[in-house]
């Protein structure tokens, strides 16, 4: 049975281990997201929500299993929530999780009836709810998820920022309009503790030996790593600290050497690659856009590779 995985958010460009095929196609089931759930670590997240999301466009891939029941606690796993956090519609038979989330008014026969129309099994999504006036004691609004992220700091500013940066260009809420809009949060601001500081985007580490060097690290620091994401030259990849990720990944070619490489998070990359090739440096490779992830550049400079990275 081919069932689809919907997604909408960090699940598109870091799906970690969950078993799906690999691609996030447009033109999923219209669904009511917005950001009005704060994660455990302090981010803004995206969530279905009736009451305040907007009508959206979301994105779905295969799952590599067959039953629903496996599908969902594959995406449970990944989300690392309860499978009763997980919506489910089975189109062949007709059972879904309806009566778990009576406040997902019409969410069920909206995907059901994208099921039938694609032909698929079933689908299954995550369905956590709202935290944020349990979080901040405000109702969720504009305005209050705003200063929500304003207030924050240091890390866990960088990485809220970054997931509504990172968002797909279909998720366009009254949130994600305003944030867009708001000098605030314009790439390259910077808040009060943040002066002078330096941010590694992404740490990419070139080697023959990718599961060994995956399975050293996630050891070291028990970290999960996903399956090869193609976009990023089949790296397997884990989050790093402030929202980044660390990519292993095979050489492309016989001539690659293994090489770790660090990305520096840049306001411009276009002016600051400009800016290291006029202080000496050597432009190895121009900048790039990568999709979902921003763009990259990389220079060498005292036979030492460097990266930059522009999300």
């Amino acid at each position: 049975m081919r069932i689809a995985i919907l997604g909408w958010g960090s699940l598109i460009w870091n799906p970690d281990r969950l078993e799906h095929d690999g691609r996030w196609r447009t033109g999923g089931p219209v669904l009511p997201i917005e950001f009005s759930r704060i994660s455990p670590d302090g981010r803004l997240t995206l969530i279905v929500d009736p009451v305040h999301g907007s009508p959206t466009v979301t994105r779905w891939s295969l799952a590599r299993r067959a039953s629903i029941e496996d599908v969902a606690a594959d995406l449970a796993a990944r989300e690392r929530c309860g499978i009763e956090d997980i919506g489910t519609v089975d189109a062949a038979t007709g059972a879904h999780s309806r009566s778990r989330f009576p406040e997902q008014v019409g969410v069920h026969a909206t995907v059901a009836d994208w099921c039938r129309r694609q032909r698929l099994g079933g689908a299954v999504w995550t369905a956590l709810p709202a935290t944020f006036e349990a979080r901040t004691g405000k109702r969720f609004s504009v305005e209050h998820g705003l200063s929500y992220l304003d207030s924050l700091r240091g890390e866990p500013r960088a990485a809220a920022l970054e997931y509504v940066r990172n968002a797909p260009p279909q998720v366009a809420s009254p949130l994600r309009r305003a944030f867009t809009a708001d000098p605030r949060f314009a790439p390259g601001v910077l808040r009060s503790g943040q002066e002078g500081a330096m941010q590694v985007q992404y740490l990419e580490i070139v080697t023959p030996d990718v599961d060994a060097t995956c399975a050293t690290y996630a050891r070291l620091h028990g970290v999960s790593f996903s399956e090869p994401q193609a976009v990023l030259g089949n790296a397997r990849t884990a989050p790093l600290p402030g929202g980044g990720l660390i990519g292993v990944r095979a050489p492309m070619s016989e001539a690659e050497e293994p090489v770790v490489r660090p990305y520096v998070l840049v306001e411009d990359i276009d002016a600051a690659a400009k800016a290291a090739q006029e202080a000496g440096g050597e432009i190895a490779h121009p900048p790039m856009e990568i999709p979902g992830h921003g763009k990259f550049a990389i220079f060498i400079q005292g036979g030492i590779h460097h990266g930059l990275w522009q999300v």
